[in-house]
């Protein structure tokens, strides 16, 4: 029976091992520059202890240590794993490749929010967690810090902002990220799933055109355009409260100030706007509050407006000019 059991404490306390890599590799995946480890983190009747190498990318050793045997104490395993994080899904409130230009411009302000806890938080909820990561610079203008206009840390390679305009860290790097890619899909819904169908142009102009006073919706789906324009009093409603919406842009985005672009479910993660093409800008300038994944290694992003979710493309503005909120709420929960 001892043997038994004992052999039981070592599957266990190798199980347990395990579990600590993968906290540790889910704490590189939203802050590839983190390395504060565990230490005698409680799981599973037992805990792990979690280090971390300096170097980038870093080495994980996770030793697990199993629930206490009679007389001999815990069994206790370790493993370990060399691992370095490659942008996929965006684990910042704004990662920017920088490619032929700055990479980016916050004249607004980022904070987060906990989508576990509220859809619509309130002024008092905005709370820290909005990391920044840079290839190129970090820039902070609009009006004077303090207040922090960067509720999180910074992270760049060639320059970072003033410390009182950032609440959290600024770490100056040497290790570049690349942001992913997005190829465009085989097939779409342009011709079955928008409302007015006459607001597609198809054919060679792939462009959706959202007129003064008009409301056009997208359906769940994948949508692909090399256009997309929408009006001052135009509204684009993105229909996600049962499923999800992808829009591939090959070229540009134009929203005027006073237009609007509502994702129904207000859960940025069914939502997702990619930027295919080199070089496209998307510029958002609309009055009501846009919840979307912005993503897109080539994109040029400018907004002008409050925003729920994310960025991680090649350039990005956040600004305040002209009084336009210029205002990101990144989405801890996604």
């Amino acid at each position: 029976v001892r043997a038994v059991v004992h052999d039981a404490r070592q599957v266990q306390a190798q199980a347990i091992a395990a579990a600590g890599l993968e906290d540790a590799m889910h704490g590189i995946y939203m802050n590839p520059m983190w390395r504060g480890g565990f230490f005698q983190k409680p799981f599973a009747g037992g805990y792990y202890t979690v280090t971390l190498s300096s170097a980038d990318p870093p080495y994980i050793l996770s030793t697990g240590y199993s629930s206490p045997l009679l007389l001999t104490g815990r069994a206790v395993k370790t493993v370990g794993a060399l691992v370095e994080y490659t942008a996929g899904a965006c684990p910042y409130a704004v990662m920017a490749a920088g490619n032929g230009g700055a990479a980016v411009t916050i004249d607004g302000k980022v904070d987060a929010y906990d989508i576990t806890t509220t859809l619509t938080p309130s002024a008092t909820e905005f709370t820290t967690g909005g990391t920044v990561r840079s290839n190129k610079e970090v820039t902070v203008g609009g009006a004077a810090c303090p207040p922090a206009h960067i509720l999180g840390d910074v992270t760049h390679v060639t320059g970072g902002p003033a410390a009182s305009c950032v609440s959290g860290s600024i770490t100056a790097t040497t290790t570049t990220l690349s942001v992913a890619d997005f190829p465009e899909p085989g097939t779409n819904d342009n011709l079955t799933g928008i409302t007015p169908a006459s607001a597609y142009s198809g054919g060679m102009a792939q462009k959706l055109d959202v007129d003064p006073g008009e409301t056009v919706t997208l359906s769940t789906g994948i949508y692909v355009f090399k256009q997309i324009n929408i009006a001052a009093t135009g509204i684009l409603n993105v229909l996600t409260s049962s499923g999800s919406v992808a829009v591939y842009l090959k070229n540009n985005f134009s929203a005027t100030s006073g237009c609007q672009i509502n994702n129904i479910s207000k859960i940025p993660a069914r939502f997702h706007f990619y930027g295919i093409n080199g070089g496209n800008f998307v510029n958002l300038n609309c009055a009501t509050p846009l919840h979307a994944y912005l993503e897109g290694s080539q994109s040029n992003f400018r907004l002008s407006q409050e925003m729920y979710g994310h960025f991680c493309s090649n350039r990005v503005e956040i600004s305040s000019a002209a009084g336009a909120v210029g205002m990101l709420h990144y989405d801890l929960g996604g």
